[in-house]
């Protein structure tokens, strides 16, 4: 049988792994690289179909680490130099258009 556990706090990395049915609330200190970061990170929450709530915190200078990391990532992965510049494209992309949803106002943040 499993400890009872109250809080759990973890990287993204560990969230990503994190099967939990009665999560109750995931909190981002800041916000993540993607959309889709984000939806399956926050998407840990709730999975036994009850009530939960995902809070995220984001201000101006989240993407800085954001930006420096992909940079790093992009650097040292094993990809032909003439498509680097593409994939830190893609990467500086979904950063921008994660910082425009979590900023948004009203419903269109959730795309509705």
């Amino acid at each position: 049988m499993d400890p009872p556990l109250h809080v759990i706090i973890c990287t993204n990395a560990f969230g990503m792994g994190l099967d939990l049915p009665d999560v109750r609330l995931v909190v981002h200190w800041q916000h993540p690289a993607s959309v889709e970061d984000y939806l399956q990170e926050f998407g840990r929450a709730g999975r036994d179909g009850e009530p939960s709530v995902a809070v995220l915190f984001t201000g101006k200078n989240d993407e800085k680490l954001l930006e420096f990391m992909a940079k790093k990532s992009v650097e040292a992965a094993n990809i032909a130099p003439e498509t680097r510049e593409a994939a830190l494209a893609a990467k500086l992309e979904a950063i921008q258009d994660m910082r425009r949803v979590a900023t948004a106002q009203g419903q269109a943040a959730c795309g509705r």
